[in-house]
């Protein structure tokens, strides 16, 4: 690439500051519409206007949404050492293989459901 383009391509992406910026302070601004309404002018046509931006994030403690994050879950674990994590990779295959020459009753213990490893009656 030549200088030329570098330079181009480094104006036309944003600064670290324009990237980095948070919910902007609400503006002073007149508000037409409002003025233009058959009451005439109000206080809110100059109340202050907060412009559209990305607020922070709000995380309601307690919710669904927090899930289960301090221990983790049967689900979780079956996904990472679980049967059908193992027969995806060639390691994890390998490590099948090893279990069953060893005679071992569960090969993934990991995903196994509570209840299916117990000997039927």
């Amino acid at each position: 690439m030549s200088a030329f383009t570098m330079s181009a391509m480094a104006s036309a992406l944003p600064s670290p500051s324009a990237r980095m910026t948070r919910a902007r302070a609400p503006t002073l601004a007149f508000r037409a519409s409002v003025a233009a309404t058959p009451g005439g002018l109000s206080a809110r046509a100059f109340a202050p206007r907060q412009t559209p931006g990305r607020g922070a994030l709000v995380i309601v403690a307690g919710g669904k949404s927090i899930g289960c994050t301090l221990s983790g879950t049967r689900r979780k674990r079956a996904r990472t050492s679980g049967f059908r994590a193992r027969k995806a990779t060639a390691s994890g295959r390998k490590v099948l293989k090893l279990r069953r020459a060893k005679g071992r009753k569960v090969l993934a213990p990991a995903g196994a459901v509570r209840g299916w490893n117990k000997e039927k009656k």
